[in-house]
């Protein structure tokens, strides 16, 4: 089969029509097409001679992780990371599902992987992947940097001992055009066009064919203006609109225009936007005179002229487009031609969009600091404030002199404002003044920015270097601290002699600004690229200021750190109550009406600030898909936020779920440093669905410390987390709102709930005794919380709140009330009795547990023979008198002729309650008081809710038929008797079944409860009970046979199935060698030697040492106990075959591949049970949901789907561990123990 597998794969690669060898692109950093059909130097692999052509193909490899492979390592350095490289190759793959492709960084030590799966089988295909989406191994969030050397580059598919076939070819890295100009297949059709050839209908201005410039054809040129701004305009003002900005998010629009200005000036370009009612403008500074330049243009990254930070929407209309140069009064000739808007698509790996791109590669941060600064960024900082922290050129008033003017978009006239500079700012200062200075600077300012340039004076006054990084280091920790964005500015560059040692302090600066995932603006590089650099410098150190068009030093400074700050900003700083929210165009989510949303992302127009992966979704809805944490099995999304709790904050997420059953929301609370997390189980799958989180009550704290988000805690990171289950696991994320219920909203709800109480009084009313004296009550209800509700005082909320809640709970009384005296006969009933299912959890304490079964006077129950059948009886008061209540039973009796299954057969049990505490991942609203311990039934005092177990046993033997008998409940005037009918099916549960369930009992652990040993009485009355249930009592981890030697024969009795000699899981040999032959002798004496094993290893082996000392162990079983059997908890996995008799893994799945250890896969369990091995599972404190499990906070069906699942897949055994691990109960509280204490 494998040979006849490989020929179809050749086949395949032969008759391949859409494969063919490529040749490498002009800007590729390597390229290998394998054309010389020998391996090339440097590559690990073999090759395959295709079609004439050659490619590698991965080859079996030893290695724990995968099962093919292929790499090449070049004696040289494959590359330095420089620009956005990108690797492509081409590759055929037969049954793989997956391409793991990763680089070695030499320059950071660590590999960077992505895991390539978008395959078909059996075809030629394409994979293309920027570099700088490469994880680190360590998933420590690092990143490839400018510079980095890479050396090594490796291709890896298949599990461990899987040998896929996958060929791999025409592998090239290159680095593609960085130009801000798309290519031509990344340009859209045009959404508006005017050349002015023909027409410039439409048009202010002189339409003109004599250009200057040596330009032919037509273009407009420029008329006078009178305003308070500008000298001279053109402008397209039409009757209509220009354009609409598209709804597609993978385009952007783009203005271009060429222009030509006769004198040095500024040019100003503005948009109005219908939508918004305001002009969006920006401006082309430092033009020089006499050449005809193009500039193409971002609309969406465009600034509103009324500076609060509203956005470019999708749906925006924009009206007219306008240009203006010269000062008021000036004479300013300039010229516009081939005026357009086109849509460009996004190019891939594009986050950031900076809107003078000719700064994008100075200005340089990537995903991992802007999540990094959204993490320490305080709202208690001054908003919209710059620190320039620094020495003589930070402190020149040059630096900010020409935001005094310029109106397009820069810092002042957008409402910023700069710290004073006797604060922050000093000449002939070295970085250690900036140490000394930062903390009280910071204090005294609280800034939002603070921009940090020191290092020219440490240079001309021979400060070590070492010195100078511990300060700079200093520096930014404290901003770090203090809650303020540090922006690093690299050292200018300087015609000093000792200039070189600029390059080693701005090393320096780009390794702090790595390790602390903070921004840093290359100014260096910005002068060194400008042509004849030195002329912007005044002295050979500071740098120049022109006032005019001309460009200086400063200039560039201003103008790239403008754009620094608007960038950062619009990553990091939400504006809470003060600029609108980037994302809020609309209303169209289910939320209370008139609340006040502080935060919505509806991803219409974008994802921008999100970590997940910007997507259209099921249902064409845009949203974000969550990121995959493969190391941690999760999913996920991640937002810097910025605002503080109040009573009644709330968050709403809308999330599509494929294999995802549970998702958490996760907040970093900067207040009290720790991060609260809430979840949501069982969420429903393929389906768009709202969840809904109170930040008063669902949010609890990792440490698991019962802390919970107070009023006024600033909260500054939201996460979206969800649990990976399978290879399909996928969560989108849609209209994330985060808002306050506000009076007004509040009211509504209260309104909504009045009137739905009312629906239900009506219908009750109907069927009610029109004297009943709630009748009134609730009637009279009602009408007080109408009247109130209009107009609504508004210091009366709360009165009113407790007015519904009486209301809600006299109408549940009255309604009980009804189906009581409809069930029974009875027109006064005392009490309320519900029926449920026992699979079904009741808490009256715990808000998602109310009783939610049925009223009847008739329960009808099947059983098999010898198996015992359970139901609960919910009892309420429907009264205030106290009485105390009991139940009985009579004999069940077969009709035809009077078989009967006597009354002692059932039993009954008051149902306790215990509260659980936080543990992981349970949700906390999962969490609270719940029903637990069963305590036998005996009269009670009925002044509270009760929960009643009701147990029926059908003992072995008894005849098939339905049996009828009466269950009482006393303590009324007339009891309330209950008709209880069990049909006995035609078969008998055997005593002793097939299915192993060993069960860890420890008799230590009722010594340490109970302060002395059990009597042997005790302990096989701890056994029978045990075993009446099916479980197995076993010990896994104490040395001795299990269970006790003197106690075989009874335990025989009543049907043990299995017996373990525990303890030697501890040690590399066999504890106590001659007293494990003699255990040995004892069950081989007592005829169990056939269910008896030896429990050799707890976990699977971790090493190659661990592997040979279960070995070891096994191999002494056989030679000194043959016939015993070995038993470990692991899955079968080949370095123990032929050594364990009998496996154990956790429940987990059906071979997902998400888990190391404990796998459990059904093919390779069924291939150890053809060879006469036996095969369980088990469960513990793990798993947990969506696996099932028998915790308190599990879903009682669980314990029913195990078996299921058991029965499916032929497992021999479960094993529950274990069942008296009472933890901290061991020692009680205040010298008292259960029940004096709470359990």
């Amino acid at each position: 089969m494998k040979k006849c597998f490989f020929l179809f794969a050749v086949c395949a690669l032969f008759f391949s029509s859409c494969w063919k060898k490529s040749v490498p692109p002009d800007n590729a950093v390597l390229f290998e097409g394998f054309g010389s059909g020998a391996v090339p130097a440097g590559w690990n692999g073999t090759l395959m001679e295709i079609n004439h052509n050659a490619a590698v193909a991965l080859m079996p490899i030893d290695n724990k992780y995968f099962g093919v492979g292929a790499w090449y390592q070049p004696e040289k350095p494959i590359m330095r990371y420089a620009g956005a490289p990108v690797v492509r190759f081409r590759y055929f793959a037969g049954a793989a599902s997956f391409i793991y492709v990763s680089y070695f960084n030499e320059t950071q030590n660590d590999h960077f992987h992505f895991n390539w799966r978008s395959i078909t089988p059996h075809t030629w295909e394409t994979a293309e992947i920027p570099l700088d989406q490469f994880k680190d191994n360590e998933y420590a969030g690092k990143r490839t940097a400018e510079g980095d050397v890479i050396t090594r580059l490796n291709f890896f598919t298949g599990k461990p001992g899987q040998k896929p076939l996958v060929f791999i070819d025409d592998i090239t890295i290159f680095i593609p055009d960085s130009t801000y100009a798309a290519a031509q297949e990344n340009i859209l059709p045009k959404r508006f066009v005017a050349s002015f050839e023909n027409d410039s209908s439409g048009w202010s201005g002189v339409h003109d064919s004599a250009l200057p410039g040596n330009r032919t054809g037509s273009a407009m040129r420029s008329q006078p203006v009178q305003n308070d701004y500008f000298g001279a305009k053109i402008a397209y003002e039409p009757a209509d609109k220009v354009f609409v900005v598209d709804d597609n998010p993978n385009t952007r629009p783009i203005l271009t225009f060429s222009y030509y200005l006769k004198s040095k000036t500024n040019l100003y370009v503005s948009l109005f936007n219908t939508t918004k009612d305001d002009n969006f403008s920006f401006e082309v500074k430092n033009t020089s005179e006499g050449e005809w330049k193009t500039v193409k243009r971002n609309i969406l990254t465009l600034s509103d002229n009324s500076n609060r930070g509203v956005p470019v929407s999708e749906g925006d209309i924009f009206s007219n487009i306008r240009f203006f140069a010269g000062k008021p009064g000036s004479t300013v000739d300039f010229w516009i031609d081939d005026v357009s808007i086109e849509m460009q698509n996004v190019e891939k790996g594009e986050e950031f969009d900076i809107s003078q791109r000719a700064f994008a590669r100075y200005i340089l941060y990537d995903r991992a600091v802007i999540q990094h600064l959204r993490s320490i960024y305080s709202a208690n900082t001054a908003p919209k404030s710059i620190m320039t922290f620094g020495d003589s050129i930070s402190e020149s008033m040059a630096f900010v002199a020409p935001l005094r003017y310029m109106r397009d978009g820069m810092l002042i006239g957008q409402g910023y404002s700069y710290v004073d500079k006797s604060l922050c700012a000093k000449s002939n200062q070295q970085s250690e003044w900036g140490r000394r200075k930062i903390d009280g600077a910071l204090k005294a300012a609280m800034p939002e920015f603070v921009t940090i340039l020191f290092g020219t004076n440490d240079i001309l006054q021979g400060v070590p270097p070492g010195n100078y990084y511990a300060n700079m280091e200093y520096i930014v920790d404290a901003c770090l601290k203090n809650g303020s964005i540090p922006v690093l500015l690299t050292i200018p560059p300087t015609t000093a002699k000792d200039s070189f040692h600029v390059l080693r302090l701005n090393y320096f600066l780009f390794q702090i600004a790595r390790d602390r995932k903070i921004p840093i603006v290359d100014i260096y590089r910005l002068f060194t690229d400008q042509p004849d650099w030195k002329k912007l410098l005044s002295d050979g150190v500071h740098p120049t200021f022109f006032e005019t068009g001309e460009q200086g030093g400063y200039n560039l400074m201003n103008d790239i750190l403008f754009e620094t700050y608007k960038t950062l900003e619009l990553e990091t700083m939400p504006r809470v109550g003060k600029v609108p929210s980037l994302f809020i165009e609309s209303l169209d989510y289910s939320l209370p009406d008139q609340a006040q949303i502080l935060f919505k992302f509806d991803f219409e127009a974008s994802a921008q600030g999100w970590s997940g992966i910007y997507s259209a979704t099921p249902g064409s809805a845009a949203s974000t898909k969550c990121i995959r944490l493969e190391k941690r099995r999760e999913l996920e999304a991640e937002l810097g936020i910025n605002f503080r709790v109040l009573r009644s904050t709330y968050i709403a997420v809308t999330c599509y779920a494929v294999d995802c059953p549970r998702m958490r929301v996760q907040l970093n609370n900067q207040t009290q440093k720790d991060n609260f997390w809430a979840a949501k189980e069982r969420i429903p799958q393929q389906t768009w669905t709202t969840l809904y989180f109170d930040l008063n009550k669902d949010f609890q704290d990792n440490e698991h410390l019962n802390k919970e988000i107070q009023f006024n805690d600033l909260l500054d990171t939201l996460q979206v987390y969800a649990e990976i289950v399978s290879d399909k696991t996928m969560l989108y994320i849609d209209d994330v709102i985060v808002y306050n219920a506000t009076p007004e909203s509040y009211t509504v709800t209260l309104q909504q709930s009045a009137a739905r109480l009312g629906e239900q009084l009506a219908g009750i009313l109907f069927d009610a005794q029109p004297n009943h004296p709630l009748v009134q009550q609730a009637s009279n209800l009602l009408s007080d919380i109408k009247r109130e509700l209009e107009p609504m005082p508004a210091n009366g909320l709360v009165q009113l709140a407790q007015k519904i809640d009486t209301l809600e709970q006299t109408v549940q009384t009255l309604n009980r009330s009804v189906k009581m005296r409809e069930a029974f006969g009875i027109d006064s009933v005392p009490f309320f009795v519900g029926y449920a299912s026992p699979m079904v959890r009741i808490s009256p304490y715990h808000p998602e547990l109310p009783f939610i079964g049925t009223i009847t006077n008739r329960i009808r129950l099947n059983s098999a023979q010898h198996e015992s059948e359970h139901f609960q009886l919910y009892l309420e008061p429907l009264d205030n008198e106290t009485r105390t209540v009991s139940l009985a039973f009579s004999d069940l009796r077969r009709e035809q002729d009077n078989e009967t299954i006597s009354a002692s057969n059932l039993s009954w049990f008051i149902e306790e309650y215990v509260t659980t505490k936080p543990s992981w991942p349970i949700p906390k609203n999962i969490l609270g008081k719940k029903p637990d311990p069963l305590l036998p039934g005996m009269p009670f005092e009925c002044n509270e809710p009760k929960l009643l177990w009701v147990s029926a046993y059908v003992p072995a033997g008894t005849p098939v038929g339905d049996y009828t008998g009466t269950l009482s409940i006393t303590g009324a005037e007339t009891p309330l008797d209950i008709v209880v009918t069990i049909h006995v099916w035609d078969f008998e549960l055997p005593r002793a079944g097939r299915l192993m369930a060993p069960s860890t009992f420890e008799l230590e652990a009722l010594e340490k409860y109970y302060g002395r040993q059990p009597t042997p009485t005790e302990r096989r009355r701890w056994y029978k009970f045990l075993l009446d249930h099916r479980l197995d009592p076993i010990s896994l981890y104490h040395f001795g046979m299990h269970p006790h030697q003197n106690d075989i024969e009874f335990c025989e009795s009543l049907g043990q199935r299995i017996y373990v000699l525990g303890g030697h899981h501890y040690n590399v040999s066999i504890q106590s060698p001659n007293s494990t032959v003699a255990y040995y002798n004892i069950l081989k004496e007592r005829g169990v030697l056939d269910k008896s094993m030896l429990f050799i290893a707890d976990k699977p082996p971790l090493n190659a040492a661990e592997y040979e000392n279960l070995r070891n162990k096994a191999n002494w079983v056989r030679e000194n106990c043959p016939g015993l059997k070995t038993f470990s908890g692991s899955d079968p996995r080949p370095e123990l075959i032929g050594y364990v008799d009998v496996w154990d893994p956790v429940i987990y799945g059906m071979g997902a591949e998400l888990y190391d250890t404990n796998e459990w896969d059904y093919e390779t369990c069924r291939a150890r049970q053809k060879e006469g091995e036996q095969v369980m599972w088990y469960v513990a404190a793990v798993p947990s949901y969506p696996y099932p499990n028998v915790h308190i906070d599990s879903e009682l069906i669980e314990s029913r789907i195990m078996f299921w699942m058991t029965w499916k897949y032929q497992i021999d055994g479960w094993e529950y561990y274990y069942v008296n691990l009472w933890a901290s109960n061991f020692y009680g509280k205040g010298g008292k123990k259960w029940p004096d204490v709470p359990w």
